[in-house]
C-alpha cells in the first residue's frame, strides 16, 4: 500500500467504531495480497498477513481504492472460470434443492 485517503492522513481523524485512520496510516508501506475486487472498483487487501497489523488491529481485510496501491508482483496461478459464470456450479435442478 503506497498511500491512503487524504482524510485518514490526519492523526486526529476519529471514527466512533474503529481506528480507521490509524489502521490505514499503519498499513502504508506494507505489502499485502489482493483478496478481491468490489463492484465499485475497490480492492480488498488481506491485511492479516502482516503480523504487526494483525496484532495491533486484529482485522482480516480492508477495502481501498486502486490509486492507493502499487502492484509489486503478479501470481502465475491460473484461475479457471466456467463459461456460465456460476463458479463451481454447472447446473441446478429442482430435485437437488430438496
Amino acid at each position: 500500500m503506497c498511500d491512503c485517503p487524504e482524510g485518514y492522513k490526519d492523526p486526529n481523524y476519529k471514527d466512533n467504531q474503529m481506528p480507521t485512520g490509524e489502521l490505514f496510516r499503519f498499513c502504508v508501506g506494507r505489502k499485502f495480497t489482493i483478496q478481491g475486487f468490489g463492484r465499485y472498483g475497490h480492492i480488498e487487501l488481506g491485511v492479516d498477513e502482516d503480523p504487526a497489523v494483525k496484532r495491533k488491529f486484529g482485522l482480516n481485510s480492508i477495502w481501498i481504492e486502486p490509486k492507493f496501491i502499487e502492484l509489486i508482483a503478479k501470481t502465475r496461478r491460473r484461475v479457471d472460470r466456467p463459461e456460465n459464470g456460476l463458479g463451481g456450479v454447472t447446473s441446478i435442478s429442482r430435485n437437488s434443492a430438496r
